[in-house]
């Protein structure tokens, strides 16, 4: 990642390294995990919550007698729920083999995606983006399922959505993990630099331990990016 940002010119140039991450969920309104749902589901693991003390709210908020929440703490409430249904669903599979869930993410090939900004319909991000495609393992697959179900819907993967048709690629997860996200005029050259590795760096590709599930905020540039909230898988 390093490399390929180094080749766009970097910071200076508006390309920014960020972590590496298969991305399960793709927008939702953050002010959606205020909603009673999102914060009853939150309160029933408070105790897990790191950094709060059991604090009960006034009459305003959510309720005499609810916890008031910020939203990273409802989303690191969802998350650790999430790593836990995974698990358990992980340890009940039969197929499993004694598998740990940090063995998620296999990668399968290099691929090269020009995203314009009028791709699905004026949502494109106005870049060219590097690769990597994932095998969609049962496991990743039902982590995805798990997350989709716990937190709010976001924009391409609804469930039982009437519109279903206009959502990229009518809301089949496609994992990947994004090398670079660069602006249009490296085209050719990261094209090509791309087919380089699939000729030559096919030893790159096998399996990487998930370290982490995460809630960030995207609003702006790369360089706004924020960590809301985060669990451990390891």
């Amino acid at each position: 990642m390093s490399i390929i940002a180094k080749k766009c010119g970097g910071e200076a140039n508006g390309v920014y390294e960020f972590e590496p991450h298969c991305t399960l969920l793709y927008n939702f309104d953050p002010n959606d995990l205020q909603e009673e749902k999102y914060l009853q589901e939150a309160t029933r693991d408070f105790d897990k919550i790191a950094g709060r003390d059991n604090k009960t709210a006034n009459n305003e908020g959510h309720g005499k007698n609810s916890i008031e929440l910020s939203n990273g703490e409802v989303a690191k409430a969802l998350l650790l729920k999430c790593r836990d249904v995974h698990q358990r669903q992980s340890l009940d599979d039969d197929n499993a083999n004694g598998s740990k869930i940090t063995s998620l993410l296999k990668l399968e090939s290099f691929y090269f995606l020009p995203y314009p900004k009028d791709a699905d319909n004026g949502k494109g991000f106005g870049c060219v983006i590097p690769l990597l495609l994932l095998e969609n393992t049962p496991p990743l697959q039902s982590l995805h399922d798990v997350v989709c179900s716990v937190f709010p819907p976001d924009e391409r993967h609804r469930k039982g959505d009437e519109k279903r048709d206009k959502i990229p690629n009518g809301g089949k997860f496609i994992p990947h993990m994004a090398l670079c996200y660069a602006p249009e005029v490296y085209q050719d050259e990261l094209e090509d630099y791309v087919k380089t590795l699939q000729a030559n760096r096919n030893d790159i590709l096998g399996r990487l331990e998930a370290e982490f599930l995460s809630v960030w905020s995207t609003k702006g540039g790369l360089a706004d990016w924020k960590l809301i909230a985060s669990v451990d898988l390891r």
